[in-house]
């Protein structure tokens, strides 16, 4: 596989993956919106090791990923927030090193009126549920640069360049979020699916997503499988976490997840950890 090959592959990537790492690893989907006058902060630290594995291309299998994002929402009533985020994530390889950022300002609107349910409360007999939707309209500003080491030859002897790729684009697209929460004491599960479009182009994602979590007021903890996919690159991945809160006053939150990532069309897998710093103030 050529560089131009692996290039394009992460243009790809970066463009949808960035979307979906957004989603916070704790008990609550995206679709819920915080309440008149409510903020909540999200900052999170993720790494991922030999995340290039799905390539197949020995030399560079150990490559390792950062990705280090804040999220903001703050509530205009109860039923409108204002929403940004902002995203850097940086891999490294022997080969070539990448650098993305994201930045995203938006409007989320909640709409749990049109959530029927996602699952057949006779299946389950929850002791409380709760059924919300949410849609997002975002403003994405992305940048892309990479660095590729080139050796050469001069007169017989080795020599290193280094050459250089930047890349920006703007967007404009919207997201929906459902998800469907049933609460059995201090055990909860919450099946939630996504789907998001540009407004303007032929990017298209979706996911969908299962928790099974325990909690009480000091912690919770419990695992997470989703699926992403997206249309335009014919990216599939597969993530499995599980993660273990600790909670203070339903106000502020650590979280530690680990787990793995797959990809639909390799056997290949990689290690994912991360640590979520939230604050709600409601």
């Amino acid at each position: 596989m050529t560089h131009k090959q692996i290039l394009k592959i992460f243009l790809f990537r970066f463009s949808f993956i960035f979307i979906f790492l957004l989603f916070p690893s704790t008990i609550k989907a995206n679709a819920w919106t915080v309440e008149d006058g409510g903020l909540e902060i999200v900052t999170s630290y993720l790494r991922s090791d030999n995340i290039y594995r799905l390539l197949d291309k020995p030399e560079i299998d150990k490559s390792n990923q950062t990705l280090k994002t804040i999220n903001l929402e703050y509530g205009l009533n109860n039923h409108v927030a204002l929403i940004f985020k902002h995203i850097n994530q940086e891999t490294q390889s022997p080969e070539a090193s990448f650098l993305s950022t994201l930045n995203h300002l938006g409007l989320k609107f909640d709409i749990s009126f049109i959530n029927p349910g996602l699952m057949p409360s006779f299946i389950f007999k929850p002791n409380q549920r709760e059924k919300v939707a949410s849609l997002s309209i975002q403003r994405m500003n992305k940048g892309f640069k990479q660095n590729q080491i080139e050796i050469f030859s001069v007169n017989g002897d080795k020599q290193e360049r280094i050459t250089g790729f930047k890349l920006d684009e703007s967007s404009n697209s919207f997201s929906l979020e459902v998800a469907d929460k049933f609460l059995y004491e201090n055990f909860n599960v919450v099946p939630s699916i996504g789907y998001g479009k540009d407004f303007f182009g032929d990017k298209i994602w979706s996911r969908e997503d299962i928790q099974l979590a325990f909690e009480n007021k000091k912690f919770r903890y419990g695992l997470r499988s989703d699926f992403f996919s997206d249309s335009f690159s014919n990216y599939r991945e597969i993530n499995r976490k599980f993660f273990i809160s600790i909670v203070k006053e339903n106000r502020v939150s650590i979280t530690f997840s680990i787990g793995q990532t797959n990809w639909k069309f390799s056997p290949a897998k990689a290690n994912t950890y991360e640590i979520q710093f939230k604050f709600v103030n409601s």
